[in-house]
C-alpha cells in the first residue's frame, strides 16, 4: 500500500516514530465504492488502545469494529455492511491513550 511506510523501516524505526505526535496511520478502504463489505487498513507505531468506529453522514454511530489494545503494524478489519443503506459512511480510527490521535476516512456503499 503506497500509503504505509515499508514493514522493515516501520520496524527499524520504531523508536522515532513511537516518539513522534503520529501513531496511527488510516490507509484507503478497498474496494472503495463497495456493494456489501470493506476492509480498512491502518498501522500502528507502537502498541495502543485504539477505537475503530462507523458513522453515518448525520455523525450517528453506526457500528463499532474495534476497541482494543493492538501491536505495532499492520492490521485489517473487515466491515459487513450487508445490513446497511446505500450511502456515505465515516470510519474512524482512534487511539484512546492520552493523545486521542485519530483520523478519519469515508466509505461509499453502493447498493
Amino acid at each position: 500500500m503506497p500509503w504505509l511506510v515499508d514493514s522493515a523501516d516501520f520496524s527499524e524505526n520504531s523508536r522515532t516514530i513511537a516518539a513522534s505526535p503520529i501513531t496511527i496511520a488510516l490507509g484507503y478502504p478497498y474496494p472503495n465504492p463497495f456493494n456489501s463489505s470493506v476492509t480498512i487498513e491502518y498501522a500502528l507505531a507502537r502498541e495502543q488502545a485504539v477505537r475503530l468506529k462507523v458513522y453515518d453522514v448525520q455523525g450517528k454511530l453506526v457500528s463499532t469494529l474495534l476497541e482494543e489494545t493492538q501491536g505495532m503494524g499492520v492490521h485489517r478489519v473487515v466491515w459487513d455492511a450487508e445490513d446497511f443503506a446505500t450511502g456515505s459512511y465515516f470510519a474512524r480510527l482512534e487511539g484512546v491513550d492520552g493523545k486521542q490521535a485519530s483520523q478519519v476516512v469515508k466509505l461509499m456503499l453502493i447498493r
